[in-house]
C-alpha cells in the first residue's frame, strides 16, 4: 500500500472519531459530523475524482446521521427516550437483540457504499464487529472511543475501494 492510502485510512480514523466529540470535535460549533463530512470528501479526493468524492462525503454523513444510540454499548446504555420511528422499526426486527439491532442500522447506514458496490454490505456487520472486539478488549471507560477510531479506519478503506 501507497503512503498515501495509509494516512487516508489514519486521517479517517481521526476524523471520525472527531465526529463522535474526541480531539476537540466537541468544541465545534453545531455538530461536528457536519465538519467532518467535507473533509471525508477530501480524503475520497486522494483516489476519486471530486463527484465521486463528494458522493463519498454525503455517504459518510448519511451514515453518521442515522441514530444509534439505543444499541452500540451492545444494552450497558439506554436512553432515557423514546425510540424514533427508525429505532422502533430496527427492534420490530430485531426484538431484544442489541448486537443484531446495531447490524440492522450499521448496514442500512452503509446503504449508499453498497448500492455502489454491492459487496460493502458487509460494512455494517464489520463496524458492528469493531464494536464488539472494542468492548471486548479496551476499558470500558474508553471503549466508544476505541471503536470510533476503529470504524474510521474502515470508512478510510471504503473512500479508498469504492
Amino acid at each position: 500500500m501507497s503512503a498515501s492510502t495509509w494516512l487516508v485510512i489514519l486521517a479517517a480514523a481521526v476524523l471520525n472519531r472527531v465526529r463522535g466529540g474526541g480531539f476537540f470535535g466537541d468544541r465545534l460549533p453545531g455538530h461536528p459530523r457536519f465538519w467532518v463530512a467535507p473533509l471525508m470528501g477530501g480524503l475520497a479526493a486522494v483516489h476519486h475524482p471530486p463527484l465521486a468524492a463528494a458522493a463519498l462525503g454525503a455517504a459518510w454523513l448519511y451514515w453518521s446521521l442515522l441514530p444509534w444510540g439505543r444499541w452500540y454499548t451492545f444494552g450497558a446504555v439506554t436512553p432515557d427516550r423514546p425510540p424514533t420511528t427508525f429505532e422502533a422499526a430496527v427492534e420490530v426486527l430485531a426484538g431484544d437483540d442489541h448486537v443484531l439491532a446495531f447490524s440492522i442500522r450499521n448496514t442500512i447506514a452503509f446503504a449508499p457504499i453498497w448500492l455502489v458496490h454491492p459487496w460493502a454490505w458487509l460494512a455494517g456487520w464489520v463496524q458492528t464487529a469493531l464494536y464488539a472486539f472494542a468492548k471486548a478488549v479496551a476499558p470500558p471507560a474508553i471503549f466508544v472511543p476505541v471503536a470510533e477510531i476503529l470504524t474510521g479506519a474502515l470508512w478510510g478503506l471504503l473512500l479508498i475501494l469504492t
